[in-house]
């Protein structure tokens, strides 16, 4: 005799993934949150969004360009330090604590 019963069943997956995927998760997501392109970066103050244009061959162009304000400086020094292996850097986040102080008093 067969017999039906409903049965819950709770299931814990567990996942491991390398830390170039991490990586990866986690600057798309500052990228998507805080709206930014992927080729936008701070020169002199200013924030450079680049693109890419197609004819016959592939270029890359400046988009928007305007100044950097404190968000953008904040956001970039997370970018670079991801992107860099710069997070355990005492002297990488001392120089970005400078420069972030130094947007905050101009």
């Amino acid at each position: 005799m067969n017999m039906k019963v409903p049965v819950t069943i709770e299931q814990k997956t567990e996942v491991t993934i390398s830390e170039h995927t991490q990586k990866s998760i986690v600057l798309d997501f500052l990228y998507d949150k805080f709206g930014w392109p992927e080729y936008t970066s701070i020169s002199n103050g200013e924030l450079i969004i680049e693109t890419t244009g197609y004819t016959s061959h592939r270029f890359s162009y400046i988009k928007e360009r305007r100044p950097a304000t404190f968000k953008d400086v904040f956001v970039n020094g997370l970018i670079e330090a991801i992107q860099g292996n710069k997070y355990e850097d005492e002297a990488f986040f001392d120089a970005f604590k400078k420069d972030l102080q130094s947007k905050i008093n101009s």
